[in-house]
């Protein structure tokens, strides 16, 4: 009967139907449901467009509100985002990942620094706009300009420091979708400025890439934070994840210090690197998925949680690479809140 009825609402491929009749609950099979609804008219559509409307065909095409390379909306901004029929955009950021040495002190430090514990540093900053916590220096592209030179260039402006080098092949990318109003680098160029009563409100799927840099000398006197940032601080890399405001940053720096280039170049710089970020080490993600899934595989109480619910339908259903087969850690007799 569930079979029947999502195959009715939308064309499914195998994996996913067979995920959806495994789900076993009912609460969890309606959520599957209202997701597959929510996208039908997406997958219909062979080619995305940018913004509402947008169709050399002329034909006027639904808003979808779904990106596949991004975290969708919640249910309350999706239903928002339908009722007062929000345009789309398009939004892409590059930013750095900067790491450092405690040990390559500049000589311009005091004593009582020189004294600190050598550790491995990351390069954070508060922006201005949320007081949460810390996230990475990224910004938007100029015309023209290639990706890994507008992440340093943003570093730089943000931060005031310049990187000793980075590694183009070296990166990690997220994306997630929610309503705001106009980035204020595309506000200044839009028609409208500078009333803020005609500033639109979009919803946004906004896709980061972070590349790794690194620092050589280690200098707190080079923190200048500019205009958008209040606070510009070297973290030990040991402390990063709990100071990092969003789970997609976390996720990002474990998948950047992963990979086969970093691990070479921290290692000939002889940087010291804590144990859960090495390869192979507990919690080690593959192709890029969101940690949290190991937070909850092998134990199914988790899951009574919405958040890690939401998640679990959101990587099944969706269209993010797929790492066993089977979702052992979903019981038939579990109970889903």
């Amino acid at each position: 009967e569930l079979g029947r009825r999502v195959d009715s609402r939308c064309p499914l491929k195998n994996r996913e139907m067979e995920c959806a009749m495994r789900a076993g609950s009912i609460v969890a099979c309606e959520m599957i449901l209202k997701e597959l609804k929510a996208r039908s008219s997406d997958w219909n559509t062979k080619k995305r467009r940018k913004n509402v409307g947008e169709n050399p065909g002329g034909k006027k095409l639904e808003a979808t509100y779904s990106h596949p390379k991004c975290r969708p909306l919640s249910d309350s901004d999706l239903k928002k985002a339908r009722e007062q029929q929000l345009e789309e955009l398009e939004d892409h950021s590059y930013g750095c990942i900067v790491l450092s040495s405690s040990a390559s002190r500049s000589s311009s430090e005091n004593e009582s620094e020189q004294q600190l514990p050598q550790h491995t540093c990351v390069l954070l900053i508060k922006p201005k706009k949320t007081s949460k916590g810390y996230v990475f220096p990224k910004g938007h592209p100029d015309p023209g300009e290639k990706m890994e030179d507008c992440a340093c260039r943003e570093t730089r402006e943000e931060t005031g420091v310049t990187p000793s080098g980075h590694l183009q092949s070296a990166y990690a990318e997220r994306g997630y979708s929610f309503i705001g109003k106009l980035h204020s680098d595309k506000w200044k160029k839009h028609a409208a400025y500078p009333d803020e009563a005609k500033r639109p409100i979009l919803v946004v799927h906004k896709i980061v890439r972070l590349y790794f840099a690194w620092c050589s000398t280690l200098n707190t006197s080079q923190l200048r934070p500019n205009s958008e940032a209040h606070e510009v601080v070297w973290v030990p890399l040991q402390e990063a994840e709990q100071k990092l405001t969003f789970q997609e940053d976390k996720d990002m720096l474990r998948e950047v210090l992963r990979t086969n280039q970093v691990m070479t170049k921290l290692s000939a710089l002889k940087w010291e690197i804590p144990k859960k970020y090495q390869k192979g080490s507990a919690g080690d993600s593959k192709q890029g998925v969101d940690n949290r899934r190991d937070d909850f595989e092998d134990d199914p109480s988790k899951l009574a949680t919405s958040d890690a619910l939401d998640f679990y339908l959101w990587r099944e259903v969706g269209k993010l690479p797929q790492v066993r087969k089977e979702p052992r850690h979903l019981m038939q007799d579990t109970v889903f809140y």
